[in-house]
C-alpha cells in the first residue's frame, strides 16, 4: 500500500467529464497462533467518465464537519488522510470525518466504525457497496483546482439530476429515540404516527438541512434516501410524515413552525418540482441565501443548479466576492420592471452584499452598497441607449 501524496487524474475540461469513486470490499485473513480474523478493509478507485456515457451512480448528500484529520482511506492505492474541507490547503484530498462516518455507514450498516482506520474485524455485516459507483465531491473533485472546480461546480445539476439516487447522510443520531422513530416509520407508517411522540424533531432539527449546498442536491434528485448512522428511509416517507405533521391541529402533534424553516423550504419546493431549475435568481436568494457555506461565494454558485438558465453567472472561484455580488446586482436590476421590483431587489440584494463582502472596521458599508448599485444601474441604461440607438439606425438605413 502506497504512502505518497495522493494525486487526482486530469480532467479534459472541453469536455463533459467528471470522476466517480468505486467502492471495493478486500478481505484480509489473519492468522496467527492464537486466533484466525478476517479484515475487511474498504479500498476505492477513481474512474473518469463522461456524460452520458457514464454508468449508473449514487451521490452522496452530506455536511462538512470541523474534525481535525486523523483517518485515513485507501483511494488508487494511495493512503489519502482525511481532512476537513476548511482546513484544505495543501494538494492532500480534503475530507471530513462526516464523509469518512458516511462511507463507513454506506458499506457496512450494522458495524461501529472503528477510531483511527478504515477498517473493521467482522465476518457477519449486510455489505452492499462491492463496485458501486459512487460520486462524491469532496472525493471526486481536486479541491485545490481551480479550474477544475470551475469545471465540476458548473456541472453540478447534471449530476445530481442523471444520478440514480442521492443518498442524504445525517449523521449518527444522538438520541436513541430518534433511531426507534426512524425504523417504526420505515416498518409502519401509520402506527409511527401513533406513537411519534415529538420523537423525530431531531431529524428535521438536524443541521444538515441549513447547509447551502445540499439545496441543489435534495432538489434535483430523481430518487432521495435519508440515512441516519445506518438506518435508511426512503424520502417518500418522510414527506408523507411531515405532509401529516403540518395538517394536524392537535396539540400533540404541532405544527411545522416546530420543524425547521431549512427543511420545510426544501420540503415544499421539492413537491414543487417544475420549478426547480426555474427559480429566479433573486427567488433562489431569498429563499436559501441564509444557509451555511464555509466559501461566501458559493452562496450564489451552489444555487445555480436550480435557477432559471437565463439567470445563471458564470462559476469562477478566479473572481472575488465583490465580483461575484456584481455579477449577480447586473442579472437582478436587468431584469426589474417596475418600483416595487426595484425595492425588492434593493432589499435582497443588500441581504447578499452583507453576507458576501468583508466588512470594513467600521462595520458593512451601506454607502458602498448603494454606489454599486448607482454603477450597475447607470451601466444597464448607458448599454440600453446604445443599443436603442443601434437599432434606430438599422431601421433607418432599411428605409
Amino acid at each position: 500500500m502506497e504512502s505518497s501524496t495522493f494525486q487526482h487524474k486530469p480532467l479534459d475540461k472541453t469536455k463533459p467529464q467528471i470522476r466517480l469513486f468505486r467502492i471495493e470490499l478486500r478481505k484480509e485473513v489473519i492468522s496467527d497462533e492464537a486466533e484466525r480474523t478476517t479484515n475487511y478493509s474498504l479500498y476505492g478507485t477513481l474512474e473518469v467518465f463522461e456524460f452520458p456515457e457514464c454508468p449508473p451512480f449514487r451521490a452522496l448528500s452530506y455536511m462538512w464537519g470541523t474534525d481535525p484529520p486523523g483517518r485515513t482511506i485507501v483511494i488508487d492505492g494511495h493512503e489519502v488522510r482525511i481532512r476537513d474541507k476548511s482546513l484544505a490547503v495543501s494538494v492532500e484530498l480534503c475530507l471530513s470525518a462526516h464523509l469518512w462516518r458516511s462511507l463507513w455507514n454506506y458499506v457496512y450498516p450494522h458495524k461501529v466504525p472503528p477510531e483511527n482506520a478504515f477498517e473493521c474485524d467482522t465476518s457477519d455485516f449486510a455489505y452492499q457497496g462491492s463496485n458501486v459507483y459512487l460520486w462524491i465531491d469532496g472525493i471526486c473533485i481536486d479541491q485545490s483546482n481551480i479550474a477544475e472546480r470551475n469545471h465540476q461546480v458548473r456541472q453540478m445539476s447534471e449530476i445530481y439530476k442523471t444520478a440514480v439516487e442521492v443518498i442524504i447522510w445525517l449523521g449518527v443520531p444522538e438520541d436513541e429515540s430518534l433511531v426507534s422513530f426512524f425504523r417504526l416509520l420505515k416498518s409502519d407508517p401509520e402506527r409511527a404516527w401513533q406513537e411519534w411522540n415529538g420523537d423525530w424533531f431531531g431529524l428535521p432539527g438536524n443541521v444538515y438541512w441549513e447547509r447551502l449546498w445540499i439545496v441543489q442536491e435534495v432538489l434535483l434528485a430523481r430518487h432521495l434516501t435519508v440515512m441516519s448512522g445506518p438506518h435508511l428511509l426512503p424520502w417518500k416517507r418522510l414527506d408523507e410524515f411531515y405532509e401529516d405533521v403540518i395538517s394536524s391541529d392537535g396539540d400533540s402533534h404541532p405544527s411545522g413552525d416546530y420543524l425547521g424553516l431549512s427543511f420545510a423550504a426544501l420540503v415544499s419546493y421539492r413537491r414543487d418540482r417544475p420549478v426547480v431549475g426555474n427559480l429566479s435568481l433573486r427567488g433562489a436568494i431569498v429563499n436559501f441565501c441564509s444557509n451555511h457555506c464555509f466559501e461566501p461565494r458559493d452562496k450564489i454558485f451552489g444555487l445555480l443548479g436550480i435557477v432559471h438558465p437565463e439567470d445563471r453567472i458564470t462559476v469562477d472561484y478566479g473572481m472575488t466576492r465583490l465580483q461575484v455580488f456584481r455579477a449577480v446586482a447586473e442579472v437582478i436590476i436587468r431584469k426589474g420592471k417596475d418600483t416595487w421590483d426595484d425595492r425588492q431587489n434593493r432589499s435582497c440584494l443588500y441581504t447578499l452584499y452583507v453576507s458576501m463582502v468583508p466588512e470594513t472596521p467600521s462595520g458593512c458599508d451601506y454607502r458602498a452598497f448603494e454606489d454599486i448599485i448607482a454603477d450597475i444601474k447607470a451601466k444597464l441604461l448607458q448599454s440600453r441607449l446604445v443599443s436603442l440607438e443601434h437599432n434606430n439606425k438599422n431601421e433607418e438605413g432599411n428605409t
